[in-house]
């Protein structure tokens, strides 16, 4: 059982407006979805060879987290989740035959209701083996083949002010890949069966980002509607703390497990940002991180 929260810097989708004191500026603070602890699950099973505690073994893990978050601001505001194009107080677009501007800039707003949906899903298979330091510390060594498939996808919309009829943009991004990853973890027996447990996991990834990010027009046209593909390298760092317990009922080794996790997964969050510029639609390439932390609880028989 997991209880985790996933971590996106990139989730910001206004900026308060206290007041408005420049046609293009803004002045306040930025406001992003807050992250909430949800509920996933992992499955693992596998064959240990031998007849002891230390003999090597294979796993087979499956991850599934899933989250749906929902945020409403009500205020005055900035939309952040725009286009150049829409933004530009001075666009020729917006200025008829008799030199005046029909449509105002499309970035103030009274409210903005921000959703964001995350999916994560993890094929581990892993193989490791066992070492005994001495009676009350083990260490254990593996490598792990991994396949992963992430989706993510962000929607603002924005209404009042400027915005007079609802204005909805969104962000989607897909991210399947495979790779390598190396595991060591540290086993400290206390007492009675209880121990203390640490591990790090270490790796690369090599997959392809889809991206997609749709931003309506600021009057009645042709939306701005960019896809964009990249294949490339991903780093992934997990590290876990946690405490077990053991105990032997009848023929099975039973343990539960709980603790702490974190995962950080760089080079992951692949978006598109939409800059001044000359050109309508041009936009720049975005690069960043995403987290994911947590408590877990497991509950495991060997037999």
């Amino acid at each position: 059982m997991l209880y985790w929260a996933v971590r996106n810097p990139a989730t910001q989708y206004a900026i308060t407006d206290i007041g408005g004191v420049q046609d293009r500026g803004a002045v306040g603070q930025s406001i992003a979805i807050t992250p909430e602890y949800k509920s996933g699950y992992r499955l693992t099973f596998g064959r240990r060879f031998g007849h002891c505690e230390t003999g090597p073994e294979m796993l087979f893990t499956f991850t599934d987290f899933q989250q749906t978050l929902n945020e409403a601001y009500a205020g005055p505001l900035r939309a952040t989740f725009v286009s150049a194009d829409n933004s530009e107080n001075d666009d020729s677009d917006n200025i008829n035959t008799l030199g005046v501007e029909t449509i105002t800039p499309d970035d103030r707003a009274t409210t903005a209701v921000a959703n964001y949906s995350f999916s994560y899903k993890v094929h581990d298979i892993e193989i490791g083996q066992a070492l005994i330091a001495s009676e009350h510390l083990s260490f254990r060594l593996g490598g792990v083949a991994r396949v992963m498939d992430m989706e993510q996808a962000f929607s603002v919309t924005y209404t009042g002010g400027d915005f007079q009829t609802a204005f909805s943009p969104y962000e989607n991004s897909d991210y399947t890949g495979g790779g390598i990853l190396l595991d060591a973890d540290l086993s400290w027996y206390v007492f009675n069966g209880v121990t203390f447990d640490f591990g790090a996991r270490a790796g690369a990834m090599l997959g392809t980002f889809t991206t997609q990010t749709y931003i309506p027009d600021d009057e009645p046209g042709v939306p701005t509607n960019v896809t964009y593909n990249d294949t490339r390298m991903s780093t992934v760092v997990e590290m876990n703390a946690g405490m077990t317990y053991r105990r032997i009922f009848g023929n099975y080794l039973w343990s539960a497990s709980a603790g702490y996790e974190m995962t950080q997964l760089i080079g992951f969050n692949d978006r598109r940002l939409f800059t001044e510029s000359h050109q309508e639609g041009q936009n720049t390439h975005q690069i960043g991180d995403l987290s994911l932390d947590g408590l877990y609880a497991r509950l495991g028989v060997d037999f």
